[in-house]
């Protein structure tokens, strides 16, 4: 026998599914704690994999240049963290910082054919 209450849990996380993480996150963010692993799991995990690397070829995320191909959820939250990282990094703006991210989806790339 399933609770009222998980029925209702399981209904606003259907709900919840449907509405963009970015815009969930940036709502509810300041009023209580939430983490969506799909924009901040997934960008700091590659945020995590690119400073080791440059670690190891001893480089710094200031002289990275990057494209991400694919600008949806998982994208744009890596974009989002690597972003963050080059900013505290150089002790520069976020918008200053976004400078070196390219973030492209399939109908923004073009073939010279």
């Amino acid at each position: 026998m399933v609770s009222h209450a998980a029925r209702a849990l399981t209904r606003v996380s259907l709900t919840l599914t449907r509405v963009p993480a970015r815009r969930l996150l940036e709502k509810y963010r300041p009023e209580i704690p939430c983490f969506n692993d799909d924009v901040q799991g997934t960008g700091c995990v590659t945020l995590a994999a690119i400073m080791a690397g440059l670690q190891l070829l001893k480089q710094r995320l200031s002289d990275l240049r990057m494209v991400i191909f694919g600008a949806g959820t998982a994208g744009v939250g890596i974009a989002d963290q690597v972003r963050d990282a080059i900013a505290a990094e150089r002790g520069i703006g976020k918008e200053e910082a976004a400078k070196q991210i390219w973030c492209v989806s399939l109908l923004n790339v073009y073939s010279a054919n």
